[in-house]
């Protein structure tokens, strides 16, 4: 989930792939533009992924697609997509397939909790104009959410996003 300039929020689709390789991090980033911090996230995002399932990749590349459907560059900034791309990975290296249904935003922290974002309204209502039947939001945000016709749930942890949106 993005927020362009006007405060409006956006569904930027992502995909995790890991394949044979050195243990290497690699972002793949097409119609979006990124700041560092997003660098950072995605690495936070595979350390915890890595730590939840007891997996070592150290024989295999972690690639995370970022694309933009848009037909305009959107600038992508803070840390807000860590936990999607936290399950994401932890999807991809359990076999799974994530829920599509059920949207999240948060920071990922190292010790597996889920930080505060900003813009979580704007959020949520991409997450409803993409079909979710649930927005997952980090603990005391749902109430700048507010009612907006789907369900927001918080959530502290990775793990607890998991009984969510891992099958």
């Amino acid at each position: 989930m993005a927020v362009d300039s006007n405060d409006i929020g956006h569904l930027i689709p992502l995909e995790v792939v890991l394949r044979n390789g050195t243990g290497e991090l690699l972002l793949n980033v097409a119609n979006v533009l990124l700041d560092p911090t997003i660098q950072t996230s995605a690495q936070t995002a595979v350390h915890v992924a890595r730590d939840v399932t007891r997996k070592n990749l150290a024989d295999k590349d972690t690639i995370i697609n970022i694309i933009s459907p848009s037909q305009e560059q959107l600038l992508i900034s803070g840390g807000s997509g860590g936990s999607a791309m936290t399950l994401a990975t932890i999807a991809a290296i359990q076999g799974k397939t994530p829920r599509k249904d059920i949207l999240i935003t948060g920071t990922i922290n190292d010790d597996h909790t889920i930080g505060q974002i900003g813009s979580p309204r704007a959020k949520a209502l991409a997450a409803k104009d993409a079909g979710a039947v649930m927005f997952l939001v980090p603990v005391g945000q749902a109430v700048d959410v507010g009612n907006i016709g789907i369900e927001v749930r918080e959530v502290g942890t990775i793990e607890d996003a998991m009984a969510y949106v891992l099958p």
